[in-house]
């Protein structure tokens, strides 16, 4: 699942070939949810290309969000290389709460990617070495790109016990009181 703002920030173009190139087999759906500037390129696309295997789902509440995310096995974050220092996708941290695995479609270096590599909860790839295993027909379930429970449970651990909103102001505010003493 995607789900996150599609914007040029956020580029989608190799998930949307994700899911192209498995649009015969059952096993590899591709749920988008959010709403952007992007959003109608990507219903084009699942139109043109007739992807019965994706789906354009609608904005969702933050109060109704948790059971959107717990439904995916895997969420794809993305960052645009020209965007890394300037945004941060926090949907990372809407996919660990709920205990998923992370696909992160990179740019390296990222804060996600520091995340990643520090706490194994997903994989990091950029888009062409993606795109090239799209092209070997290389997919979700093989040894080189497997997502398991335990990414799962990593995920939520480090939100609960590193990440959360509680930890993460009392940090901001005694590096707040630091600069200013």
């Amino acid at each position: 699942m995607y789900s996150g703002n599609h914007s040029p920030s956020n580029p989608l173009l190799t998930l949307l070939q994700a899911a192209e190139h498995f649009k015969d087999d059952p096993e590899h759906s591709f749920p988008l949810r959010r709403r952007g500037i992007g959003k109608k390129q990507v219903e084009q696309f699942f139109a043109t290309k007739q992807l019965t295997n994706a789906i354009s789902l609608p904005y969702q509440a933050a109060r109704g969000l948790r059971y959107s995310l717990s439904a995916a096995i895997v969420h794809v974050v993305s960052l645009g290389e020209n965007m890394v220092g300037i945004i941060h996708p926090c949907k990372v941290y809407g996919a660990m709460a709920v205990g998923r695995p992370v696909l992160y479609l990179r740019a390296q270096p990222s804060h996600i990617a520091d995340l990643l590599e520090k706490h194994d909860f997903g994989l990091g790839v950029s888009t062409e070495i993606f795109k090239v295993r799209l092209r070997r027909s290389i997919g979700c379930g093989t040894p080189t790109l497997r997502f398991d429970r335990r990414m799962g449970d990593i995920a939520n651990a480090r939100a609960s016990n590193d990440l959360s909103q509680e930890l993460s102001a009392r940090r901001f505010c005694d590096a707040l009181e630091r600069v200013l003493r």
